[in-house]
């Protein structure tokens, strides 16, 4: 995937997310895996995508402890605070 960035090849960054996501992995995972794809759309110039994506960690972590959520959440606040804040 960051080779991939390095090349601005968004949609094959997205893919292999994709190919991760399928794996099934942990919450905690799923949760990165939707902040990775946060900065992949922002980067792409797609902030409608990279807002709806942030707010796919908070659904992902909507059920779990508060344990599990904090690190999750930490980063969709201030993810979302990022991409509010530009124009």
């Amino acid at each position: 995937m960051t080779a991939l960035l390095e090349h601005e090849d968004f949609d094959g960054a997205l893919k292999d997310t994709d190919d991760w996501l399928a794996t099934n992995p942990d919450l905690r995972t799923r949760a990165l895996i939707y902040n990775c794809r946060t900065w992949i759309r922002w980067g792409a110039g797609d902030k409608a995508g990279a807002l709806a994506e942030n707010d796919q960690v908070r659904q992902t972590v909507a059920g779990a402890d508060e344990k599990q959520k904090r690190g999750p959440m930490l980063h969709y606040w201030w993810d979302k605070a990022y991409l509010e804040a530009e124009a």
